[in-house]
């Protein structure tokens, strides 16, 4: 019961760290071993324990993931300190249900057959680590 109450309060920690920053840089491995940044929209009810972001089925960051599924995510809310660091497994998915559920209508302009548009896929990300400074301490600590 204690480990479950603690899942709920982190993931509601992390949700409040996060809150309010419209985009994360998304980073990959490339196939040449690389790593790859990309911004990403964050998404305000992408988080339930595991992180989504919404991809298109072919792009580049949907094809790294294939090949790496080692992946990083970092948030940063400069003017407020905010600085958030998620490490994790991706993986590809195709879900119409969550990605209706987690729609905007901001999202047209890239999907233009809305939550069931056939280039719409999910990156899905289990999360392994998060980190995030602790301006009173001075350091990062871990979530």
């Amino acid at each position: 019961m204690d480990d479950q109450g603690q899942g709920r309060y982190s993931a509601q920690q992390f949700r409040d760290l996060v809150k309010d920053i419209p985009f994360a840089m998304f980073t990959t491995i490339t196939t040449g071993g690389g790593l790859r940044s990309r911004p990403m929209v964050a998404s305000e009810n992408a988080f339930d324990g595991t992180l989504w972001f919404f991809t298109r089925t072919s792009s580049a960051v949907a094809q790294e993931v294939a090949g790496n599924t080692m992946v990083n995510v970092t948030y940063v809310s400069a003017p407020e300190d905010r600085f958030v660091s998620v490490s994790g497994t991706a993986s590809v998915v195709r879900d119409v249900e969550r990605a209706g559920g987690m729609w905007s209508p901001a999202y047209n302009q890239w999907f233009a057959g809305g939550a069931s548009d056939p280039e719409l896929s999910l990156i899905r990300i289990e999360v392994a680590r998060v980190e995030f400074w602790d301006r009173k301490a001075g350091r990062m600590r871990e979530l």
